[in-house]
């Protein structure tokens, strides 16, 4: 198992034999965790966690939404603390009762490889 603290890339390469090779660059999803918590009519705080956290501080997390047979959308943003928590409180708009699916996701750049949490079902009423 390899477990980094402080980055998403991790170059393993073999020691002590007499002919190591080249080595292998290999890339760590980061691991995302959502929760659900109900602050007020059509209020919703959502929480989370990236791990590994250091190489991940400040990283731009989304949360999205989806309707049953829709696309996914956008719905609010956070960045990540250096312990790896980040959160969004959002309110909708009054409707007729709707269950969402909601999710964070993250985008992928050159150091970090792009990750998504469980989902999330929640009655909106």
């Amino acid at each position: 198992m390899v477990k980094p603290s402080t980055a998403a890339r991790i170059r393993l390469q073999v020691r002590g034999c007499s002919n190591p090779g080249t080595g292998q660059v290999i890339t760590v999803t980061p691991l995302l965790t959502i929760t659900a918590t109900r602050v007020a009519p059509f209020t919703f705080r959502f929480d989370g966690k990236i791990t590994p956290a250091k190489a991940n501080t400040g990283r731009l997390i989304t949360l999205y939404y989806q309707a049953s047979g829709a696309a996914p959308v956008g719905k609010g943003t956070a960045h990540s603390l250096a312990s790896g928590a980040y959160s969004a409180t959002l309110t909708f708009a009054k409707a007729p009762p709707t269950t969402l699916q909601f999710f964070w996701g993250t985008g992928a750049n050159q150091t970090n490889s792009a990750a998504r949490s469980a989902v999330r079902s929640l009655l909106i009423s």
